[in-house]
């Protein structure tokens, strides 16, 4: 169940700033924990996303992207972490989440990347799905104009990680833009 602000959140992205939401159930999972992948261009971007965490999602983030305290309180319904992707013990506390059961949302690349790129995913960041034992939700955000502004945010279906978390989240990237992901998906596409 949503609360309040968490609603009024929701309302302001969706009919404020017109972001288009595709795949965001996904992000309510119904038993077991997950991890939220992003690709980042803006240091805003938690903000387009946040209304869509499920309640007790802890959102992982750069040290110098953590919002004010005043905005942490706005956005009650999920709990901020300071990760910086270069401490190898930072990973200790989500990894311990996830397997009681939580989500953990966090930018794929750490800080802002620019154009929405994958960027490289630090070792520790990528080794949380294998650590945890859980699926990954790849979430790619396309964004209007240089203000940060994110336009459509589309989540995928969450997967167990089989090669790796960048290798997921280029695919994501991939099927967005209408190209296949896969060798199998050309083929597919070739035959019909």
């Amino acid at each position: 169940m949503i609360g309040l602000r968490q609603k009024l959140a929701l309302w302001c992205v969706a009919k404020l700033f017109r972001v288009r939401a595709h795949g965001v159930a996904y992000l309510r999972p119904g038993q077991g924990g997950m991890l939220v992948m992003i690709n980042h261009d803006h240091p805003w971007d938690w903000f387009f996303l946040a209304p869509f965490l499920s309640p007790g999602t802890r959102f992982a983030l750069h040290p110098r992207e953590m919002p004010s305290k005043r905005l942490r309180v706005w956005c009650d319904w999920i709990e901020f972490v300071s990760l910086d992707p270069m401490d190898p013990d930072g990973i200790k506390p989500l990894v311990r989440h996830l397997k009681n059961d939580g989500v953990v949302a966090l930018f794929a690349s750490g800080g802002g990347m620019g154009q929405g790129a994958v960027g490289k995913v630090s070792a520790g960041i990528a080794r949380l799905p294998e650590l945890a034992g859980v699926p990954v939700a790849a979430v790619w955000m396309r964004h209007a104009g240089y203000r940060g502004v994110v336009r459509e945010l589309t989540v995928q279906s969450p997967q167990r990680v089989i090669s790796s978390v960048t290798d997921l989240m280029e695919r994501a990237a991939l099927y967005l833009e209408g190209q296949p992901a896969t060798l199998w998906d050309t083929l597919r596409r070739s035959v019909r």
